[in-house]
């Protein structure tokens, strides 16, 4: 088999490994829920917000209208949410709306976890759910808190991170390891290249 197709194979199986491998609690470890509470400064009456979840299941997902007010924030938990969804709360102007609903297919762009920002004045914020931590962590809960406000351009919102208890370095970890593997193997490849010109 090619080595360079050998490597980018085994970094999209560590991609695809990664959420499994998150199934199974470790010895030592445990799994806690995540709340994420969003909080507003100023009134965004030209938005509407609202809560969708990519399943993984090729169905629409779903769309749960959010009140998100400087009186009501919006608060969040992972404790009875799925592990292996994608959670999200979005934003969008109301000039987007086709009479007062989300389209399907804004709906379907926003739900997804490759969204990067396409639409603009759109929002996602991705939900944490749940996260692993040591046995001993006596913590019932992690909580994040964030504000949204408007950006520096006024046409779009941003999100500003104000509280975060949650320990990034495992959810990093599996972004770096298949990049690890293909690096590894781009050497492994270059030096076999070597030998043979040398011999």
């Amino acid at each position: 088999m090619n080595p360079l197709r050998s490597c980018l194979t085994a970094a999209l199986i560590l991609l695809a490994a990664g959420p499994a491998r998150g199934d199974a609690v470790p010895h030592g470890k445990k799994l806690i829920p995540v709340v994420t509470v969003v909080e507003v400064a100023a009134g965004l009456p030209d938005y509407c917000f609202f809560e969708t979840e990519w399943g993984f299941n090729g169905e629409p997902p779903p769309v749960t209208p959010v009140t998100l007010t400087p009186d009501v924030p919006f608060r969040w938990t992972g404790q009875g949410h799925h592990r292996r969804s994608a959670y999200a709360l979005c934003g969008v102007p109301r000039s987007m709306l086709d009479q007062g609903r989300v389209p399907d297919q804004l709906a379907n762009q926003l739900a997804s976890p490759t969204y990067s920002g396409q639409i603009v004045g759109a929002l996602r914020l991705a939900l944490e759910n749940w996260q692993q931590v040591p046995a001993t962590d006596p913590r019932d809960t992690i909580t994040i808190h964030h504000q949204i406000e408007r950006n520096a351009t006024g046409d779009g919102l941003q999100v500003i991170t104000t509280g975060n208890e949650l320990p990034r370095s495992w959810s990093l970890a599996w972004l770096f390891a298949p990049a690890a593997v293909v690096v590894a193997g781009f050497w492994l490849i270059r030096r076999r290249r070597r030998k043979v010109h040398a011999s």
